[in-house]
Order: structure tokens, then sequence, then C-alpha cells
């Protein structure tokens, strides 16, 4: 008499061969991609690159637009409407400019990670309206406050809102327009 866990004669090694047989076929390279253990880098993370920046023509008066950043500073930030671009690397380009009080003009072209918080600057104008690429490539965290407020505005308002890349230009063009002029009469 046989024990109620074993197997009837003659069947345990017809289940290793169909067992062997399977695991073979499973894992052969005619097998179905449906059956076929996926690949170990299927599985790893690749990691961000950027991709090949090309520098915009250099901002004309006529497409640049203000925007607000905060009560306490005397400086003025405006972005060049027609020069913004959404990579596909997830970085927002723009060529951002400053006007100090003193009238001092500050000309940058930049790059904006939505997924990180961070910016990094590709390059700077020069007074005869050339770019001077930036020997620096870091990205640099957007913080609230001090002296790159500006920077935070532009994260929060027009090209990250609610941390998330907004990736038509168009979208972030009409945001720029409906801010409008918000500096008082007297501060122009």
């Amino acid at each position: 008499m046989r024990d109620k866990g074993s197997w009837p004669p003659g069947t345990r090694g017809v289940v290793a061969w169909l067992f062997a047989a399977f695991s073979s076929f499973a894992f052969s390279p005619f097998c179905s991609p449906a059956l076929a253990a996926p690949a170990a880098e299927e599985f790893v993370e690749q990691p961000w690159r950027e991709e090949k920046v090309e520098l915009p023509p250099f901002p004309e008066n006529a497409s640049l637009l203000d925007f607000y950043v905060s009560p306490t500073t005397t400086n003025r930030f405006f972005i060049d409407l027609e020069h913004l671009s959404a990579g596909k690397d997830g970085v927002l380009r723009y060529t951002l400019v400053v006007l100090s009080a003193s009238g001092v003009r500050n000309v940058t072209f930049e790059g904006m990670r939505c997924a990180t918080r961070e910016r990094r600057i590709y390059a700077s104008g020069r007074n005869d309206k050339r770019w001077v690429s930036s020997r620096n490539e870091s990205w640099f965290p957007i913080l609230e406050g001090g002296a790159n407020r500006h920077h935070a505005a532009l994260f929060t308002e027009f090209f990250c809102p609610g941390g998330v890349i907004e990736t038509r230009p168009e979208e972030i063009r009409k945001a720029f327009k409906r801010e409008g002029n918000p500096y008082p009469e007297n501060g122009s």
C-alpha cells in the first residue's frame, strides 16, 4: 500500500520530464516574448541625460514681457516669450533679462528642471548682443527667498505649476500675458 503523499508509480519521471521540457522551452530563443523572462536591463533605470542645447537669438526688447517677483525687489524681471522651449529631457529653456534700479541689464539663457526643482545657466549675454557660454554646468536648487527669488516665481507661477513641467510653450506665454504688467506706474 502506498502513502497518501507519494506519487503513483512512473509519474515522478513524467513530471520531472515535463518540468525540464517546459523550462528549456520557456527560456529558449524561440519562445514567445510573452512567455520569456524580462531582460535584466529592462529593470535598470537609465540615468537622466541632458539633450544638446542650442543658444537662441539674442532677445529683442519687443519680445520681452516682465513678471512680478516680490514687493521687496527693486529689479525688474523679463522673459523672452519668442524663444521658450520645452525639451524632451524635461528641461524648460528660456532667456531671462534682469534690469536693476540703476539700469544695469543682465541677460542669461537658462534651463529649469521641474522634476528636481533645479536651474542652470547656459550662457550670459554681452553688451554687443552675443552669448558667452557658461563654464559651469552645475544645476542649482531653486529657493524661495533671497537674491534668486525670481527663479522661484518662474517655477511656481509659470513653468512648473504644482511642480509639474508645462510642456506647451504657448500655455506659458498665455500665463505671462494674463499676468500683464504688475508693476505700479511709478515704478516703470
